[in-house]
Order: structure tokens, then C-alpha cells, then sequence
């Protein structure tokens, strides 16, 4: 109410008025400080709360942490006191584990566990040993590395006989069975040929023979027809000719020939009887490559692939005659079959060499040696390909290194024979020929292998000994083999090239370097 009005108010209604206006204004202010006192109140209330929440979590957190940390110090054995310092455990704990001794029994526990964990160990190897060399060969076979992959065959049945003597003969851990011996037979037979491979070991699959065998099969019926036509051969052969000393060519050849025809005995293997006897007869190259052609023509027409049985001698003919095309062509399929045929690369190598083609020569030779490494054969291409190439000092190292590993092998110190033939120095040329000579008689002595008494080999022997009785400072030591040489040799060893030189028509540098980079 305004002062305005109130002065048109008596005074005891004025003295009332007033009393009224100031109660209620009085009740007002003390609602609203009331209503602000309480929110304020709550607000200090709820802050003072969470001050007080945040200041208990942190002291149970501290008192958390500090427990954990003092459970962390505590020893683990005894739970109580704190652990010795760069220890795990208390010292007085520590102390008593230290003067507390292990029972006799858990040592012998112990030592039975250590035991037996050695020897399941070395069971393991044993054990896992003959499955990774079969691996190994497995591979060189995949690649078609067929020399290396039946020595790897050979190898784990060594291993195999090895460990088996070690467990005890009747030992159920590891045995050889059929897939080897397959394997085997199979990395032998396409080294060498199904034919051979009978020969050297048919007894090991003869048990096979009725059972289905893919890898088997294809040299079985080779041998079936070779066998067929030797079966019907023979009786023949030993019914006409038993009596002669020398029976005439014509009438074996035409001996052979009635069977033409004959159920059972195939045409392809009558024709290569004809060219084996064509060898035994010394016939003309030019009757020989007749058989050839004619077992081609028969090879043509089979399913089976007979590319083994005659395309190197088809090859080594093809080369006489100047075909190096026609050569090279089918060494190629030979190589391609077999990257450890020495004889295809050799062959191949001598047809680069005739062509000029030093480039593709050295890429062939390393070829070679990166299919054969660890192999002599690797050792020889080189230095015929050095030899051929006129890099005369580096065939000598190479050759003694060879030597330093393969010491007794008859073909390296021919090699260097030859290499001593070209360098002019006829003393070592003919000491390093009668090496090779009496190394290759001995390995015919001790272990029946004249493999190594080639032709290659009685020639280089024959002209070296020929040259040092020429041009040598021939000794008294051996004068008498020089002698004994030239006359045992000289009915069967004396090839063209040979003659070539001895009669002056040609150098050796134009034989072995331009000519046939050979003696043969």
C-alpha cells in the first residue's frame, strides 16, 4: 500500500495497517532466505559428499596399493615375512630349501626322465633319418636327376641296415619296404636303361611283376620283349654256330632274321640284336646305321617311348656325319630325360665346340655342374671344355683339384694326361696315362668294374707311351713298360686319331683341340 494512501487512513487503522505490511514482508523475505539457505545448504552439502567420497576412495586405494605391494614383497612359501633382497623367497625359507636334501628316489626319477627324454630323442632322429634322404631323392627324381637320385636311394638303405643294427635286427621302428625298392629300380632304370637295370637288380622286383605298378609297368615290357627275343635268339645262335670258332656275319644276321615274323618276338628287338652283333663283328658304320634307322622306323610306331635304347647311338652317328641338327636334336631329348647322362652332355659339348659356340659350350658345362655337383663327371666336362678351349694352365689346376678329391679316378688323370699331351711335356703326360691305366686295373681287380677301361683310355695310354719313347727322357725305370705297353696295346688301340699323329698327318693340338677333341 503506498504512503500516499495511507496518509487518508486514521491512525489506529494506520498503526494496524502497517503492522500487517510488515508481517507479511517479513514472512516473505523469510520464505525466500529459507528457499535460498536450503538450496545453498544442499549444494555445500552434496560438494562436502563427493569431496568426502573421493577422499574415502582415495585412502582405500592407497590402502589397496599398499597391500598389494606388501603382498608382492611377502614370501611365497611362508606368507609372512618380506622376501630377502635379489630373492624370491625370505632367508630364512631360502635357507631351509637350501639345506634340504632331494630324496635318492627323484634323483633316480630324475635321471630315468633324462634318459629316457635322450633316447626318445635319438629314436626320433633314427627314425626321421631315412625319411628326409628319401625326400632328398624323391626331389632329384622329381627334377629328373636320376644318377643322384638312386645313389640317395642307395644311401637310405644303407642307413636303413645302419639303424636296424643299432635297434636290433628284429626292431618294429623301421623297416625298407616295396616303395623304396620300387623307387630305386625306377631311378636305375631310367640312369642306365630297363635292360641294365634287370641285369643288375631284377631280382628286387621280380615279386611285381603280376601287380600294378605304374612306375613299374613301362620297364617290364621292355624287358618282356628284349627277354622274348633273346629267348628265341639264343637256341638258335647255339644250334648253328656252337661249333664254329668264328662264326660268319651273314649267317648270324640272317639266323636272326628267320624270326622276323614269329608271334611274340617283336621286330624293334630283332633289329637291335642285329646291331648288337653288328658290334661284335666289327661291321662298317654304314651297316650299322642301317639296324638304326630300321629300329626308328619300328620305334615310330609304338606307344612306348624306346628314345632310350638307341637315340645316343643314332646321336654319335648323325655327328660322324656332320648332322650336328639331327644330333643335337636328339641328345636334347636325352638330356631332357636325364640331366646326369655324362655321355649326352659330352656329346653335346663337342658338337658346340665344332660350331665355335664357346658361349653356349660354358652355359652347357655349368648346366652341368649344377646337376651333378659333387660328382667327378662335373670335374671332367670342365676340363674338357678348358682342354678344348686351349685354357691349357687352368685345366691343370682344375684337374689337381679334382685329384685332391677323386684321386683314383682313372678318367681325371686321363683328362690330364692329355691336357701334359698339348702342353708338350711327354713325361708327365705318359706317368699321369700309366696312372690312370693302373688305377682302372685295379678297380677291375678289386670290384669287378672295367668300366672304366674304355678305349678312350687304352688309346690315350698307347700314344703317350708312343710319344715319351719318341720324345721323353725315357728312364730306365721305365723303359721296360714303355715296351710292354706299345706292343699289348698296339693290336687294338691304335684309332685313326691315334695313327693321325703318330704318322705326322696331324698334330696333337688339331686332334684334341679342332678335330674330334678327342682320341676316339
Amino acid at each position: 500500500m503506498s504512503d500516499e494512501n495511507i496518509k487518508g487512513i486514521p491512525e489506529e487503522e494506520t498503526a494496524e495497517l502497517q503492522e500487517e505490511i510488515a508481517e507479511e514482508t517479513t514472512e516473505e523475505i523469510s520464505e525466500e532466505t529459507a528457499e535460498e539457505i536450503s538450496e545453498k545448504t544442499s549444494e555445500d552439502t552434496a560438494e562436502e559428499a563427493a569431496e568426502e567420497t573421493a577422499d574415502n576412495s582415495a585412502e582405500e586405494t592407497d590402502e589397496e596399493t599398499e597391500k598389494a605391494i606388501d603382498e608382492e614383497n611377502l614370501c611365497p612359501y611362508c606368507g609372512e615375512k618380506e622376501k630377502a633382497e635379489d630373492s624370491d623367497y625370505c632367508s630364512e625359507c631360502e635357507a631351509a630349501m637350501l639345506s634340504r636334501k632331494i630324496p635318492f628316489l627323484a634323483w633316480i626319477g630324475g635321471l630315468v626322465a633324462v634318459v629316457v627324454s635322450v633316447f626318445a630323442l635319438a629314436l626320433v632322429f633314427l627314425l626321421t633319418a631315412p625319411a628326409i634322404q628319401v625326400a632328398k631323392a624323391d626331389e632329384s627324381a622329381r627334377e629328373n636327376r636320376w644318377y643322384s637320385a638312386y645313389e640317395e636311394y642307395q644311401t637310405v638303405a644303407t642307413v636303413v641296415d645302419e639303424i636296424s643294427s643299432i635297434l636290433g635286427s628284429e626292431s618294429p621302428f623301421i623297416k625298407t619296404g616295396t616303395g623304396l625298392t620300387v623307387r630305386k629300380f625306377n631311378a636305375l632304370a631310367n640312369y642306365t636303361t630297363p635292360i641294365d637295370a634287370f641285369v643288375l637288380d631284377g631280382t628286387s622286383v621280380e615279386h611285381l611283376r603280376d601287380k600294378y605298378c605304374p612306375k613299374l609297368k613301362t620297364h617290364f615290357e621292355f624287358y618282356n620283349g628284349f627277354a622274348a627275343a633273346s629267348d628265341a635268339i639264343s637256341p638258335l645262335i647255339k644250334e648253328n654256330f656252337s661249333s664254329e670258332e668264328n662264326p660268319d656275319a651273314e649267317k648270324v644276321h640272317a639266323v636272326v632274321e628267320e624270326l622276323r615274323g614269329t608271334e611274340g618276338v617283336e621286330d624293334i628287338w630283332l633289329d637291335y640284336f642285329h646291331l648288337l652283333f653288328t658290334y661284335d663283328f666289327n661291321e662298317s658304320d654304314e651297316i650299322k646305321l642301317g639296324y638304326l634307322k630300321a629300329i626308328d622306323e619300328s620305334a615310330k610306331k609304338s606307344d612306348l617311348d624306346y628314345s632310350w635304347l638307341y637315340y645316343y647311338e643314332m646321336a654319335n652317328f648323325l655327328y660322324k656325319d656332320n648332322d650336328y641338327e639331327g644330333a643335337s636334336e636328339r641328345l636334347d631329348t636325352i638330356i631332357a630325360k636325364d640331366k646326369t647322362n655324362f655321355g649326352a652332355y659330352e656329346l653335346k659339348t663337342r658338337i658346340l665346340l665344332k660350331t665355335k659356340d664357346l658361349d653356349e659350350t660354358k652355359k652347357l658345362v655349368d648346366e652341368f655342374i649344377e646337376n651333378n655337383e659333387g660328382y667327378d663327371t662335373a670335374y671332367i666336362l670342365e676340363i674338357m671344355y678348358l682342354r678344348c678351349a686351349k685354357e691349357y694352365d687352368k685345366a691343370v689346376v682344375l684337374c689337381n683339384e679334382a685329384l685332391e678329391e677323386y684321386g683314383s679316378s682313372p678318367e681325371i688323370n686321363r683328362q690330364l694326361a692329355l691336357v701334359y699331351l698339348l702342353k708338350g711335356d711327354y713325361d708327365k703326360a705318359y706317368d699321369t696315362a700309366y696312372t690312370a691305366f693302373n688305377n682302372a686295373q685295379y678297380i677291375y681287380q678289386y670290384y669287378q668294374d672295367g668300366s672304366s677301361i674304355t678305349d678312350q683310355l687304352l688309346n690315350t695310354v698307347y700314344l703317350c707311351a708312343y710319344l715319351e719313347s719318341e720324345f721323353g727322357s725315357m728312364t730306365a725305370e721305365n723303359t721296360a713298360d714303355i715296351g710292354n705297353l706299345l706292343i699289348n696295346l698296339s693290336q687294338f688301340a691304335e684309332t685313326e686319331c691315334v695313327a693321325d699323329i703318330i704318322s705326322g698327318k696331324k698334330t696333337v693340338e688339331q686332334v684334341l683341340t679342332e678335330g674330334e677333341f678327342d682320341l676316339i
